[in-house]
């Protein structure tokens, strides 16, 4: 019997199972490997169990364009024919391929036999039904995968057979993709057409073949206590497909029904296969590198440059293969060059990363102005972390870095323009849509620090005004600049109430939403008031800008919606089950919001019980009962469907969304839905129509639109002209997507997360508060349109100049010398006046510099008072949900001392409560005082004292809490965004505080599934916190980091892994954190550089044996860019600030003390490592043993002890290859 398979290098333990299972059934056969990468110094092919081949071994010309084309698993099934054609003619007999995860278990004869008679065998993924239980795989996911499982085929060299390799490669070429949108997914998809080209084929059904993930569901493994049955037939083979041997508890990552704690044989026999993976080599090749992941010169080969290579390569460009120095150097020389009709400096790369992301689209929307050197800017700074590859091109604009990025980092009137500030007038304490528009506008702004005053208007719309916020009276405005949210139809009324003084000397500007194609005519007038309109989205501006005489300029919204407060559904009046969730107010048009779409789809989707519930919440049902009546009528006692018909606060709104499973809106029009933005900031999977404003941050990836057609709006739906049109969705397709939703809840999950962190990116307060920023810097507002009292830029001038005499005279040149000696003669009294006219000049700039400091200090002192007055509104709640169990105390303790911390009227009642609930007084007063200190944080402050008299402990280890506020106060806080690995069950670490008591947002990773259950659990109603059961490894911790959406900036990493941690750090580049902790070995000399040797391994056995010494750390951070500013007195971690925020604000490296271990303040010790393991010498590139238990000095500088024994058998540097 002839069988194949197909590797890349790292793949090689799996293929040696293969070939020895083979071997032992088939003595007498032959088994060859295919190896696409080069394998040069990782596998000698004399020493293997199989014959190995080479691409060029096997005819296939185009393998150097394959490569550049396809990813690893695209590549490796694309050569597939070629591999089968070769042996076919080498050997003139049957062939079959085993994908080489495979392990057989018993002869493969009859397979072989139906081939010779065949021409060509196959064997199905499914021979019964997948139920819909909505685990994975679905039905869909065989479909989308391909009927045939080509991990096996076997064929004969037959004429029909030679013709069918022929356009099986042919199709290979170029569309061996994993790209099931378009219908492609590798090789296999292909093979569904296959047997209707042949005359002769067979299909094999027997339960004993190819078993696996997927059709376990109708198959009983068996073990007998001497082999393995299916179905009471001995085992054939076994398909191991997404099994990671370093996982033994889930059979693979592409499924969930099958557990394995249910099926004792399927347990056993993955645990057989994880051993003989280990004794084939699987820990050492798993991590060898594949050839095609980099450039010649170390670039990753990812998908943007694997994009962007492809697509010189279509239009002409490039010729050499990429993963040649020639190639290289050619592709990143045209990379650099500028892009054709891009703005002057734009080069390729950074005009294809414009054309593509919607981010920067939206941030830098005017390239032909001045967003062209903001987008520049973002491509030298973060955008450079973000793509390393922009920084290694040519040259983006010959402005110096230095200037740009002093420009790009001033804040709002410094730059020499005019002083910025805002007069924001809105309805701030309306529950509409409007009033929140307005109360996101004002933390946008300050969010950029952009001065302001939050001005209510003298009337308010007709809804209940319960919204808390802190506010003043048109009669306050002091900016000269008017941002007035309010829509078209309501600002005559309100310019009429105050009048042309709130306009006289002002640039104004409208936030105005609109829903639907068409703007009405009677609401022109409203364009006279303004000298700009502002819209939230795309579609608002299609409607607008046609008919408005005035420049129309999109903006972004920013959603955040605070820390949600725990509440169980029974209180807020939630059914149990899976819920669909939609809200909308009647005053919002019945028939633009659709709930009657809504519920019919739902009743479409789901019969009474089947486990969904639809909840429609709504407001204001009072002003139209016809409507009311309709939505009862349709929902006509479906006893599934339950309507919330009441006001709720703010926190019980964000709460409500928080605790539904999925949020449904069919809506026929929206300017931007702003309660499906919501959902999606809360990572809830959200369904909706597929038209409008939405569109602006839905997309087929982050969320499930509804298909839909254009129809008239009509006659029944004021205030939109009838003539205009609006959409009206697909209920059938909306109820296949509730379904889908509800059926397969970890497609849904991942969905909804991958929304979340789209719309955090996109939509967050900083992002949207600098395009507000740039828009309102491009008003261009001159001195004479000031509010306040300003000095004439002409009267310094006029001053100085004095009088001067005519250009001409009635008289001619007599009279211009008279006039002249006239001047002369009353100089001495005109000089007086002069003076006095100095000194008014001075009088009136101190005025206008003191007003203008006054007024801003006004709009900080706004700033804050806006939240205090959030946080006040979300006391009560979390009071009581304190009061109501000593479980609730638990859980809610660290947001009480996040809201205490700030609320001092209220400071003595807490106290006594928390007393009453056995709160420690010294944990209360810690983290109170941290609160203090963090309150400082965000303008970075110089003081370069050491922070040893900042350490405190409250949730940390040890001091660390204190220390990271400290630094924070001084360097200030960027995405508020921390990463901590090595937490255990989350009680005590580094990230605790930023999380439980600042409301940060983070990402937690623990390897031990018992802690990270309690973790995950701890943090399960957190919708800022992350968390992940996974092992932290070198290799796959920038995976991690993307997978969680970590961004490329986040202010605090903190690294605690016992062993690998300087490895980690070392791999960690295309993240920047501002802080990076990290645990070091202080019983190691910190004058040396020494590393436990890299072991992915390896777990700590509690001795001294463990992590890097101080000094390979400072090392290491220095070649990263980090300054070494403190290790804490216990002796176990370190704290590197980047060198570009460290300044002065921060401690010498030189001056930070070498702790000895400090056991007292650590809580315990660790004893010597009894078996004298070695540490890597970074100096000496080799393995030394060394003596530990180092000693400070007594000056507390840098010391050197014992410096080792270098080992004489020449043990190289392990550094995990």
């Amino acid at each position: 019997m002839n069988v194949c398979t197909i590797i890349a290098k790292n793949y090689v333990a799996q293929a040696r199972i293969l070939a020895r299972s083979f071997a032992e059934h088939h003595p007498h056969g032959r088994f060859w490997t295919l190896v696409i990468d080069d394998y040069a110094g990782y596998l000698d092919p004399t020493q293997e169990p199989f014959e190995v081949l080479t691409p060029s071994e096997i005819g296939c010309d185009a393998f150097d364009a394959m490569a550049a084309r396809y990813s690893v698993l695209e590549l490796s099934t694309a050569v597939k024919p070629w591999l089968l054609r070769h042996l076919l003619d080498a050997t003139s007999d049957a062939v079959t391929y085993l994908d080489p995860d495979i392990r057989i278990y018993s002869p493969l004869h009859a397979l072989d036999e139906l081939a010779r008679a065949h021409r060509l065998v196959l064997i199905p993924h499914n021979t019964h039904p997948i139920p819909p239980d909505g685990e994975r795989p679905s039905q869909i996911d065989i479909m989308i995968a391909g009927v045939y499982n080509l991990g096996y085929i076997s064929l004969a060299p037959e004429p029909e057979v030679e013709r069918l390799l022929d356009w099986w490669s042919d199709r290979l070429l170029r569309d061996c993709r994993v790209d099931p949108t378009y219908g492609y997914f590798v090789d296999q998809r292909w093979f569904d057409l296959a047997p209707g080209f042949l005359s002769d084929y067979a299909i094999v059904r027997e339960p004993q073949y190819n078993v696996a993930y997927w059709n376990l569901h109708s198959r009983q493994l068996d073990h007998d206590g001497e082999r393995y049955l299916v179905d009471g037939k001995p085992l054939a083979f076994f398909h191991f497909s997404g099994f990671d041997p370093d996982d033994r508890a889930a059979l693979s990552r592409h499924q969930t029904r099958i557990q394995l704690s249910q099926h004792p044989a399927v347990e056993r026999i993955c645990g057989e296969y994880a051993d003989a993976a280990r004794a084939e080599g699987y820990p050492t090749a798993r991590d060898w590198p594949y050839t095609y992941a980099a450039l010649a010169d170390g670039t990753p080969y990812d998908k943007l440059v694997q994009s962007l290579y492809l697509a010189a390569q279509e239009q002409g460009h490039l010729t050499e293969s990429p993963f040649t120095s020639a190639g290289t150097e050619a592709f990143l020389h045209w990379l650099g060059e500028q892009a054709d009709g891009a703005p002057p400096g734009i080069n390729r790369l950074l005009a294809h990363l414009y054309g593509t992301r919607r981010d920067l689209q939206r941030t830098f929307p005017e390239l032909e102005g001045a967003d062209r050197q903001r987008l520049l800017a973002w491509a030298r700074g973060i955008g450079a972390q973000e793509v390393p590859l922009l920084a290694r091109l040519a040259e983006l604009d010959p402005e110096s870095e230095r200037q740009a990025a002093e420009r790009e980092t001033a804040p709002p009137g410094t730059q020499g323009e005019e002083p910025l500030g805002v007069n924001v007038v809105g309805y701030f304490r309306s529950e509409l849509g409007v009033g929140e528009a307005a109360r996101q506008v004002v933390r946008a702004l300050d969010a950029v620090q952009v001065p302001l005053i939050p001005i209510h208007g003298p009337s308010v719309p007709a809804s209940r005004q319960g919204h808390s916020f802190t506010h003043l009276s048109t009669a306050d405005a002091r900016f000269p600049i008017n941002l007035i949210c309010m829509n078209a139809d309501m600002l005559p009324e309100f310019a009429e109430q105050v009048g042309e003084e709130f306009f006289f000397r002002r640039r104004s500007v409208g936030l105005w939403f609109w829903e639907v194609a068409s703007f009405r005519d009677e609401w022109k007038p409203a364009f006279d008031v303004l000298d700009q309109v502002w819209v939230p989205t795309e579609h608002v501006a299609k409607a607008v800008s046609p008919v408005s005489p005035i420049p129309v300029a999109k903006v972004t919204i920013p959603v955040e919606v605070p820390a949600i407060v725990p509440r169980t559904r029974a209180e807020l009046g939630l059914p149990e089950g899976f819920v669909f969730l939609f809200s909308f107010d009647y005053r919002s048009v019945f028939e633009r919001k659709n709930p009657l779409g809504v519920v019919d789809a739902f009743k479409r989707a789901f019969a009474p019980g089947d486990g969904a519930k639809l909840v429609i919440k709504c407001i204001n049902g009072e002003v139209d009962p016809a409507a009311q009546a309709r939505l009862g009528e349709a929902i006509d006692g479906h006893r599934d469907v339950h309507v919330l018909d009441r006001y709720l606060s703010p926190v019980e709104k964000d709460t409500l969304t928080a605790s539904c499973d999925s949020y449904v809106s069919l809506h026929r029009a929206e300017g931007f839905g702003l309660p499906m933005a919501e959902a999606m900031h809360l990572a809830k999977p959200v369904i909706a129509t597929g038209y409008s404003g939405n569109l602006d941050f839905m997309t087929a990836e982050n969320s499930y639109l509804v298909d839909y057609r254009l129809v008239p709006v009509g006659e029944n739906a004021p205030p939109y002209p009838p003539d205009s049109e609006w959409a009206e969705p697909n209920v059938d397709h909306a109820a296949e997507l509730m379904r889908h939703v509800f059926e397969d809840r970890r497609e849904a999950t991942v969905r909804g997360e991958l929304a979340a962190r789209d719309l955090r990116r996109t939509h967050s307060p900083p992002a949207a508060g600098l395009l507000m920023l740039e828009r309102l810097r491009s008003l261009s507002i001159d001195s004479t349109n000031g509010a306040s009292v300003r000095v004439s830029g002409a009267l310094p001038e006029l001053l100085q100049r004095g009088p001067a005499p005519a250009r001409r005279s009635k008289a001619g040149l007599v009279g211009r010398a008279g006039r002249r000696g006239v001047l002369r003669l009353m100089r001495p009294y005109t000089a007086y006046q002069d003076s006095v006219n100095a000194q008014i000049l001075g009088a009136l700039q101190l005025l206008d510099g003191r007003e203008q400091a006054n007024t801003r200090l006004h709009a900080t002192v706004l700033a804050k008072l806006r939240e205090d007055a959030l946080n006040l509104g979300r006391l009560p709640l979390v009071v009581a949900a304190l009061s109501k169990s000593g479980d609730a105390a638990k859980a809610s303790l660290f947001e009480l001392g996040r809201q205490l911390t700030e609320i001092n009227q209220q400071l003595f009642e807490v106290r006594e409560h928390l007393a009453r609930q056995g709160s420690d007084r010294g944990f209360y007063l810690a983290v109170a005082e941290l609160r203090r200190r963090y309150r400082a944080g965000g303008q970075p402050v110089d003081g370069a004292d050491s922070l040893t008299a900042s350490e405190l402990k409250a949730f940390s280890q040890n001091g660390e809490d204190g220390v990271i506020a400290e630094v924070l106060r001084r360097i200030g806080t960027g995405e508020r965004f921390f990463v901590e690995f090595g937490i255990e069950d989350g009680r005590e670490g580094n990230g605790v505080y930023l999380a439980d008591v600042e409301a940060w947002r983070g990402l937690f990773i623990e390897a031990d599934p018992r802690f990270h259950s309690r973790l995950q659990e701890k943090y399960s109603g957190n919708p800022r916190i992350s968390t992940m059961e996974s092992t932290v490894t070198p290799d796959n911790v920038e995976r991690l980091f993307c997978d969680a959406g970590v961004p490329s900036e986040p202010d605090v990493l903190s690294i605690d892994v016992d062993g690998n941690d300087y490895w980690i750090w070392e791999a960690i580049e295309n993240y920047r954190a501002r802080l990076v902790v990290i645990e070091y070995n202080s019983s190691l000399d910190p004058a040396r550089r020494l590393v436990q040797p890299r072991d992915d391994e390896a777990t700590w056995d509690g001795t001294e044996y463990h992590g890097a010494s101080l000094g390979a750390l400072r090392s290491l951070g220095e070649r990263k860019g980090y300054r070494l500013v403190h290790t804490e007195l216990a002796g176990v971690n370190a704290f590197f600030v980047r060198e570009d925020l460290a300044g002065a604000r921060l401690p010498d490296p030189d001056s930070v003390p070498a702790r000895a271990p400090n056991y007292f303040l650590a809580g315990g010790g660790h004893p010597p490592d009894p078996q004298q393991r070695r540490y890597v010498d970074l100096d000496a590139d080799t393995l030394v043993s060394v003596k530990q238990g180092f000693e400070a000095p007594t000056d507390g500088g840098p010391s050197s002890s014992d410096p080792g024994t270098a080992e004489s058998d020449g043990a190289e540097r392990s550094s995990g290859t």
